[in-house]
């Protein structure tokens, strides 16, 4: 465990913003313009939710195991 997740904005024209719906770890990168990035390390097993604070209907699931 303690795996690193990067997530990159490789969007020329549109901003993002990655949010955790996930009670029990919350996280918020701001707004990432075209080229930045934001990166996490999770350290406990668990299933964590995180969807696009600008564009809702982009989601996605990190699932850590031990």
């Amino acid at each position: 465990m303690g795996n690193n997740i990067t997530w990159i904005n490789r969007d020329f024209a549109i901003e993002h913003e990655i949010v955790s719906n996930t009670s029990n770890y919350a996280f918020d990168s701001g707004v990432l313009k075209n080229g930045q990035s934001f990166s996490l390390n999770f350290t406990k097993a668990g299933t964590y939710n995180y969807y696009d604070k600008l564009h809702p209907n982009l989601s996605g699931i990190i699932i850590v195991q031990q």
